[in-house]
């Protein structure tokens, strides 16, 4: 008996949703001409935006930071240098995280965009540029601070509270259109590509990012043994002063002796000479460790080589009129069927609180 039951339940169901598909459809079908309308429209509308989306460039430079190659390089010279007492400090290992971290911060952001570019045979900053490609003249118009406003410091580190500010906008911008990705978890080939409306723009950017990137990382790895090659070139300088001072010293010392000796003559050329062989023997050392002091420089300078460029003109990307008349005309017929199905229940439901009262 349950068994029956339970057969009559599952035929009752399925002609209730045959009953219910065969409604819906004949609810479509009375409405197709409004359908068909709204499909013509919405795809009519997507020709539309075809036309006034304008198309994007995508730029990508691929490069590669091992700032172990050096030291292998100048083994042998670090070997040579040790015997005369001198060790230069290995460069510590190269981390990609922290390459893909400075890449995304302001302070990067901000050299690139203040470094000079040539476009049309003129030499501009990158940021002017991007105030004039993204037309920010007409937006500044009414401020009487903008209006005329130009970059044209490119020290970072004393921007304007102005240019600090704008240069804040400009990064929320652009930085979002910014990718950085490691080619491959064997490899340390970083690869960063850059999306934008500019095809000019969006190539001087992706290149420039990586420059300032670059020599940031570089001077940041060096920055200490760069201190201490200062130190010992400043001290070279003045031994080297000194000594020339006291041969000089000497050599007129025996011109206006007039070739008469004397034994305190002997005792004063005995002074000057012990002088200038003093800071021979000074200098001499002084030469040594500068010498050291620059292999150390250049052990400790990360190799950062670029493996890909951006070349013009670059990839065009931009949704074709067929496409867009596609992906419109579907919204269009589920955005119409979803409307009908929800008229016709609407209206059923207000037949039903009709009839029950």
């Amino acid at each position: 008996m349950n068994q029956e039951n339970k057969n009559s339940s599952e035929e009752i169901t399925l002609v209730f949703i045959i009953r219910k598909l065969t409604d819906t459809g004949k609810s479509i079908s009375l409405k197709r001409k409004f359908i068909f309308l709204n499909i013509l429209v919405f795809a009519l509308l997507g020709l539309g935006i075809a036309f006034l989306l304008t198309p994007t460039y995508k730029a990508s430079i691929s490069f590669m930071i091992d700032d172990s190659a050096s030291k292998n390089q100048l083994s042998g010279l670090m070997s040579l240098a040790s015997q005369f007492g001198g060790a230069g400090n290995g460069a510590s290992s190269f981390s990609e995280e922290n390459i893909v971290e400075i890449l995304k911060t302001r302070n990067i952001f901000n050299r690139a965009l203040l470094s000079s570019i040539n476009i049309d045979g003129k030499n501009d900053l990158l940021a002017n540029h991007y105030i004039h490609i993204a037309n920010k003249r007409s937006a500044w118009n009414e401020n009487s601070k903008l209006r005329d406003f130009t970059f044209k410091n490119t020290n970072t580190d004393k921007l304007s509270f102005l240019e600090d500010s704008i240069l804040g906008t400009f990064y929320a911008d652009i930085m979002p259109k910014l990718e950085i990705e490691k080619q491959g978890n064997m490899t340390s080939i970083l690869k960063v590509s850059f999306s934008f409306g500019d095809e000019i723009f969006t190539e001087k950017f992706t290149n420039m990012i990586v420059n300032s990137v670059s020599n940031y990382y570089v001077a940041l790895k060096t920055e200490k043994s760069r201190k201490t090659l200062s130190i010992i070139q400043n001290r070279a300088d003045s031994v080297q002063a000194a000594l020339i001072s006291a041969e000089y010293g000497l050599a007129k010392w025996k011109d206006s002796r007039n070739m008469v000796v004397k034994m305190l003559g002997n005792v004063e050329e005995g002074k000057l000479s012990r002088n200038v062989q003093i800071l021979n023997v000074m200098f001499a050392e002084i030469v040594k460790q500068l010498e050291i002091a620059k292999i150390s420089v250049l052990d400790q300078t990360p190799l950062i080589q670029v493996v890909d460029r951006p070349i013009l003109p670059l990839t065009k990307t931009k949704l074709s009129k067929l496409k867009a008349m596609i992906i419109a005309s579907i919204l269009g017929a589920l955005f119409s069927i979803f409307y009908v199905l929800i008229k016709g229940k609407i209206s059923e439901i207000m037949e039903n609180i009709r009839h029950s009262s």
